[in-house]
């Protein structure tokens, strides 16, 4: 079924208007997977046509229970992540020839629209969560592109009880989107979905939180559903900073709620962002302040903005981040928990001789690790005998140990020295040191990199490929690694017409530059650069990291249509997102 005027291809035109006609071929498929409604009741339908323009709502097209979100994965997933636009953009037309106006849709078939999934509930907590309950002038969703914007949204007990019941048979139906300020400690329902929770798993629960709906109740209340673990966005500690600067309200219940986890015995970390307008000695003296109050770790969590956040330059990157990194290199000695720099990936090519080599980031106090031996800077050469050349090698070995509760011997370098240290795995070290969030093995904390089997399929892939010209895409962050990478694999003499691209983030503009943030766009706008250069690849290898396990990047656009609208062939690349 196409909408009249709707042609199959959009050309170079991307308005709406052009994403529908794309979209317009799937839409009779997908609305045989779902049931129409208008406000007098379901809806059969038997034509659609185009509206000359958008209805003045602009709100979308409301969900049955249980609820849909957009850009997730189903049977028709090809035009799902459009089903609410197409559906403010279409009149459609009933059986007797009357036009209704589309208010909601629903699922003929709801096992047609489940996947399979890993157990996490961790994501099935997220829909109960409460609105966030202060402002923060640099909250990151405040730079989000218009199509990446997100309200809150609450699930119905129903909807939990119908997700619990998937989950806890490795199913699930559209989950939420994660670009959310959504507060689980603000919601009643957290710990009534925390105990239907647990009587499915006693998987580790990670709560975000900003601290300031922590109360001694609801602390002694989690920590009876161990285990738990919770992340506090700390930012600063200054009270008028966080009235100033976050709309803190009750600028000292952050402090009361780090004494209070403490108090209750719920492992914790906190987070750091050091905006431009945040003193760099109230960055350490928040850092100093979390640390002796408990903190396992603290992240200090680079600022960055974009095009749609601040159209003129806040701050220099290149000036700001080294000098929030040098800070926390002279504090270090004297805090007594982890400090990690994100992108840790940034700082180890700032402030480490032996960059490519696993180095350890920091140790969890009283964790396995931390008792035998183990201290930040140590370089790891081995595990169980086997030897380690690289960052991902590292990490890897480690995860994979603890998740099969394996016991550890490490061969280190340190200061030039070789030092060898073992850990035995036992029950008693599993929570809070040896949770399955997989940052933190045995307690320590590594930077993660593109994985060396990645250099495999890339040799394989460009064997099967032959291009002539092919282009391997990276980012500013990766650039270093990827080249070094290329050199060690010899996969530069293998395929001596390979470029490695770095493609700047213009769909997000302002100063971002991480290659899992780019989009569909920021490709193709690349390739037209490069064909008017005459320099245009017939072929771009894209890390799989930037698209979902459709091969949809973050606004939900597929990277089929670099194809569709350059003609150059795309492929994706098999990498794992590196969030350390």
């Amino acid at each position: 079924m196409i909408p009249k005027g709707a042609s199959r291809h959009a050309g170079d035109d991307d308005s709406p208007l052009s994403a529908l006609a794309v979209a317009a071929p799937g839409l009779g498929a997908l609305l045989r997977h779902v049931r129409l409604f208008s406000s007098d009741g379901p809806v059969e339908v038997a034509g659609i046509r185009i509206r000359p323009s958008m209805p003045e709502s602009t709100g979308e097209v409301g969900y049955d229970d249980p609820a849909v979100y957009r850009r997730t994965s189903a049977v028709v997933y090809s035009v799902a992540a459009l089903l609410s636009l197409i559906l403010r953009r279409v009149v459609v037309t009933d059986g007797t020839g009357v036009e209704r106006e589309i208010v909601g849709f629903a699922f003929r078939d709801q096992a047609a629209w489940r996947e399979r999934t890993p157990y996490d509930p961790n994501e099935l907590l997220q829909y109960v969560a409460g609105p966030c309950r202060i402002a923060c002038e640099f909250c990151y969703l405040k730079g989000n592109p218009p199509a990446l914007r997100r309200i809150h949204t609450m699930i119905s007990d129903r909807e939990f009880a119908y997700r619990l019941a998937l989950f806890n048979h490795g199913q699930r139906i559209f989950p939420k989107s994660v670009l959310s300020t959504d507060e689980q400690t603000t919601s009643p329902r957290l710990l009534p979905a925390l105990r239907a929770v647990r009587a499915v798993t006693d998987a580790p629960v990670f709560i975000e939180t900003n601290g300031v709906s922590l109360t001694r109740n609801l602390l002694e209340r989690l920590a009876l559903e161990k285990p738990v673990f919770v992340n506090v966005s700390v930012n600063t500690m200054d009270r008028r900073l966080r009235w100033d600067l976050m709309h803190d309200r009750r600028p000292g219940r952050v402090r009361q709620a780090l004494e209070l986890l403490r108090e209750t015995g719920i492992p914790y970390s906190t987070s750091i962002v050091p905006w431009h307008d945040i003193p760099l000695d109230d960055v350490e003296e928040t850092t100093r302040l979390a640390a002796s109050l408990g903190a396992g770790h603290i992240r200090v969590r680079l600022p960055g903005y974009t095009s749609h956040f601040a159209p003129e330059q806040l701050f220099d990157l290149d000036t700001l981040w080294p000098a929030v990194i040098e800070r926390l290199a002279r504090i270090r000695p004297e805090v007594g928990c982890p400090i990690l720099v994100e992108p840790g990936k940034y700082e180890q090519l700032y402030a480490f001789d032996r960059w490519e080599l696993p180095v350890v980031l920091g140790v969890v106090p009283g964790s396995p690790a931390f008792e035998a031996g183990v201290r930040r800077g140590d370089y790891l050469t081995a595990v169980n005998g086997i030897p380690m050349f690289w960052r991902s090698d590292g990490f890897g070995a480690l995860v994979r140990l603890m998740v099969n509760r394996k016991d550890l011997r490490m061969r280190l370098l340190r200061n030039g020295q070789r030092l060898e240290c073992g850990i035995r795995f036992t029950e008693r070290d599993a929570y809070p040191y040896m949770a399955a969030d997989h940052r933190s093995p045995y307690g320590i904390f590594m930077c993660d990199d593109i994985d060396r089997d990645a250099m495999n399929r890339l040799k394989s892939l460009l064997a099967d490929a032959k291009a002539r010209t092919p282009v391997l895409v990276t980012s500013r962050l990766m650039e270093r690694s990827a080249r070094d990478l290329l050199r060690m694999f010899d996969v530069e003499r293998g395929f001596p017409t390979l470029r490695l691209a770095v493609i700047p983030n213009r769909y997000f503009g302002g100063n971002i530059f991480m290659g899992d943030l780019l989009v569909t766009d920021d490709v193709i706008g690349f390739i037209r650069a490069e064909a008017s250069r005459g320099e245009r690849p017939d072929l771009v290898i894209l890390p799989s990291s930037a698209f979902n396990e459709h091969g949809r990047d973050l606004v939900g656009v597929s990277y089929r249509r670099i194809e569709h609208m350059t003609g150059v062939r795309a492929v994706l690349l098999s990498t794992r997102m590196i969030t350390q």
